[in-house]
């Protein structure tokens, strides 16, 4: 799912703040500074050092932006950078800048970083996952009864049974949804010698998507709900051929 300009800009400001905390700066996001012309200009990012001798402050503007930055964003810049008495003014633009915005960067003194930069800084990983959002998605059915720390000492005893190449570490645990069929089916029997009567019960059959097997039933219509699912394994079985099985299955009553 791809973020909106808005999420990305957030992302990039945390990320590029992120940056300059490691490399020892005290940082601020998104406050305000009052300039010597008297008025108040928003900063996203500002990033200043002390060595003892001197202080050195910059400020940063991220720009996540659908097109390049236009070179009125930098003389912007510029304006904030010399009317709040700053030594830096670093522009972050995850789609570039015009001819026009370059030249006036080089001459005013602004630095520009475009995809490039931020990849050299902060890795291909990071610009990737400004492109994307968490894929989270509302389903039907049973939340989640057990944690992840709660498995791995079972995860661990069937991987040394299974894998039998000695130890074996396990570096990841990952919980995900086991896509499901729920279906519900009329038994129907009749009754009595005299006096036929035509009783019918349902219940309510699970079976798994990546097999179609069957798991478990119930005798009342279960409890759904909608969760949120982050990490959701994709059926492997039509919901078709598993009905065709259970018509087959009740026909030669080996479903019971």
């Amino acid at each position: 799912m791809e973020k909106t300009p808005l999420e990305k800009g957030h992302e990039l400001e945390r990320k590029i703040e992120k940056f300059f905390q490691l490399h020892e700066y005290q940082t601020k996001r998104n406050v305000y500074f009052e300039g010597k012309s008297g008025g108040k200009h928003e900063i996203d990012i500002l990033a200043e050092k002390i060595d003892g001798i001197t202080t050195f402050k910059a400020m940063i503007e991220c720009k996540a932006w659908n097109k390049p930055i236009e070179k009125d964003v930098v003389s912007k810049i510029d304006y904030v950078v010399r009317d709040l008495g700053l030594n830096k003014g670093i522009i972050v633009s995850l789609n570039g800048w015009r001819i026009g915005a370059e030249k006036s960067a080089k001459e005013l003194g602004i630095e520009l970083w475009g995809k490039d930069e931020i990849e050299k800084r902060l890795g291909k990983v990071s610009v990737a996952e400004l492109e994307t959002s968490e894929f989270k998605k509302v389903i039907t059915g049973f939340p989640f009864y057990i944690k992840e720390y709660d498995v791995k000492p079972l995860i661990e005893k069937e991987s040394k049974v299974l894998l039998l190449f000695g130890n074996e570490d396990i570096k990841w645990i990952k919980s995900s949804w086991l896509p499901c069929y729920l279906f519900e089916i009329s038994c129907s029997k009749t009754e009595g010698f005299i006096k036929r009567n035509l009783k019918t019960k349902k219940i309510w059959n699970i079976y798994d998507a990546l097999t179609g097997s069957y798991i478990f039933y119930f005798g009342e219509r279960p409890d759904l709900g909608e969760v949120k699912a982050e990490v959701i394994i994709q059926p492997l079985v039509k919901d078709a051929k598993i009905k065709n099985k259970i018509i087959h299955d009740f026909r030669t009553n080996s479903i019971f």
